[in-house]
């Protein structure tokens, strides 16, 4: 039988230290219920806890220190320099890499434990942003992470006791600041229960083990949706909260707490999400398209990389859809190697934070692994940043300048106000090879009573029909985003460095039609890492028109040889 090694942690309050420190009351039901379980672990106890749900937590130290065979190392990683960006700051304190390299490498791994224990005779004062809740999650997981993957004979000498000290020191700093924010808690306080699971795991901390599963026991499910998809709606986070699961399934697997009754839900919530991060990745295992925001603390390339060598996580998916067909939130229309990617939100603006943007009615479009309609991804979160959450980066259209939901009349992209920008959305309709949405986010500023597109693909074309109900004279302008790889060739055609060439057609009766081209200059830009911005290119088709309208879009991808 492991044994638990005993630590000189003090125990915590958790419910009351929580609540002070985010100010929530405690009236709320869910924080109840979520406090109750906890303070019910407390009771009559002045030990550690010793029960998760129905399994005794025995520990040993270095309990997870299994090194696992890994595939290629892991790329170096930093953000590009920005002054105004406080995720240049956070960056440099998360330790990302130490998972970086060759893990086997004794002189790399000498270095790495040098600059923790730099870091820890030197750290910042508890005040410091440095020290916000997430940044501690990523600094354990990272740690611990590159302890349990490196070898046994190297860690025995690289681990002194001050950084075991430390990550106790920091686990008793973290919980006391879960990231619980009653109905808007959102993807980090999955972060904060990986950080105690992997470091309670590691240190024999049963109380941060306990504490750990019980989140994950309480919003898993909520985080992850039935059919897989993260409910933050973005294709880099989900696959980042992918390989968080993996984490916290490893290491209590390691433990062999496989009876707790949130490693199922882990376990199950694990596997959803890999079935649907196959529908966000191509054959080569990458990230097919970006779809909303990018995280600081990993490329998308990166994390892929972390999901098959360090996780062993298959994100080829053999199975070959064809058709239209929905899962969560997300809409898919596949024929053989051609596949559209609709993220389209039961209601608008979102009941729960997001890493979504403005985009209602856009989609992405990619071929033989090719991106060819793109979202724009987002350069940062500082405002600076803001605009490629805007309506015409992306690829949908806007009525006298206004974008579906109408958040423009809003001073921030970031603010909706409620109820002026609340839209009613039909739910989408999958057809044999099509997908029809409809809302109504115009009515609140423009004569638009109604907006419906159906999207049809084809192997080598996607047909986009829409469709504007209402009365009176406007201005409906469409903008459609290209990859980087694709330049001007004249009006109507651009081209790619492969030969792939995309061709635009506009059928409208009745219309005043003009399509220009706008380019790095007027703005575009496209992020598919966080900070690094590349000059893009996009279509941009203005229609003056009458309401009731009707205007058809062809996009064509032909090929050299064609």
């Amino acid at each position: 039988m492991l044994v638990l090694k005993q630590r000189a942690i003090k125990r915590i309050d958790f419910a009351i230290l929580v609540a002070l420190q985010l100010g929530i009351k405690l009236t709320h039901s869910k924080w109840n219920q979520f406090i109750g379980k906890l303070r019910e672990s407390h009771k009559g106890s002045k030990k550690r806890l010793k029960r998760v749900s129905n399994a005794k937590i025995q520990l040993k130290a270095d309990s997870i220190m299994r090194p696992t065979k890994l595939g290629s190392p892991l790329p170096e990683y930093a953000l590009p320099p920005h002054s105004s960006d406080v995720e240049n700051l956070f960056f440099q304190h998360r330790w990302l890499f130490l998972i970086e390299g060759d893990l086997s490498s004794p002189e790399a791994n000498q270095k790495k434990s040098s600059k923790i224990e730099a870091w820890i005779a030197s750290q910042p004062e508890k005040g410091s942003p440095i020290w916000e809740a997430y940044s501690c999650s990523e600094r354990i997981a990272n740690l611990v992470n590159w302890i349990s993957f490196i070898p046994r004979k190297q860690s025995s000498s690289l681990i002194s006791e001050s950084i075991r000290d430390f990550i106790d020191e920091t686990i008793q700093w973290l919980l006391e600041r879960i990231e619980f924010y009653g109905s808007n808690t959102n993807n980090h306080i999955l972060n904060n229960a990986r950080a105690l699971i992997l470091g309670g795991m590691f240190n024999g901390n049963v109380e941060a083990v306990n504490v750990g599963a019980r989140i994950c026991d309480q919003f898993v499910d909520d985080l992850i949706q039935s059919e897989g998809f993260c409910r933050e709606r973005s294709s880099h986070y989900h696959l980042l909260l992918l390989s968080w699961l993996c984490d916290i399934e490893r290491v209590l697997s390691q433990a062999g707490l496989e009876r707790l009754e949130a490693f199922s839900k882990i376990s199950s919530a694990k596997s959803r999400a890999t079935l649907a991060a196959q529908e966000l990745t191509n054959s080569k295992g990458k990230l097919a398209i970006l779809i909303g925001d990018i995280s600081p603390d990993q490329s998308p390339d990166q994390t892929t990389e972390v999901l098959k060598n360090f996780h062993k996580i298959e994100l080829q998916t053999s199975e070959l859809r064809n058709g239209a067909y929905s899962l969560d939130d997300w809409h898919f229309i596949q024929i053989s190697d051609s596949k559209v990617i609709l993220n389209w939100p039961k209601s608008f603006p979102p009941k729960f934070p997001t890493h979504e943007h403005c985009d209602l009615t856009s989609f992405t479009w990619t071929k033989d692994d090719e991106p060819l309609l793109v979202d724009r991804g987002r350069s940062r979160y500082s405002k600076d940043g803001s605009r490629f959450k805007e309506a015409w980066m992306h690829s949908c259209p806007t009525v006298n300048g206004c974008s579906p939901g109408c958040e423009s009349l809003a001073q921030s992209s970031n603010y909706f106000p409620l109820p002026y920008a609340k839209t009613r959305i039909r739910p989408a309709v999958a057809h044999e090879d099509a997908l029809t949405v409809e809302h109504n986010g115009f009515q609140r500023a423009t004569p638009v009573e109604f907006h419906s597109r159906e999207i049809a693909l084809t192997q080598n074309a996607v047909r986009i029909r829409d469709s504007f109900r209402g009365q009176g004279a406007v201005e409906i302008e469409f903008y459609w985003q290209l990859a980087t790889e694709f330049k001007p060739v004249d009006t109507r055609r651009f081209q790619s460095s492969s030969g792939s060439e995309l061709v635009i057609q506009i059928f409208a009766e009745n219309s005043d039609l003009a399509i220009l081209q706008l380019g790095p200059d007027e703005g575009v830009e496209h992020c598919a890492q966080y900070g690094k911005e590349e000059p893009a290119y996009a279509w941009k088709v203005s229609a003056k028109t009458s309401l009731p309208c009707e205007i058809k879009t062809v996009i064509t991808r032909k090929t050299c040889a064609e």
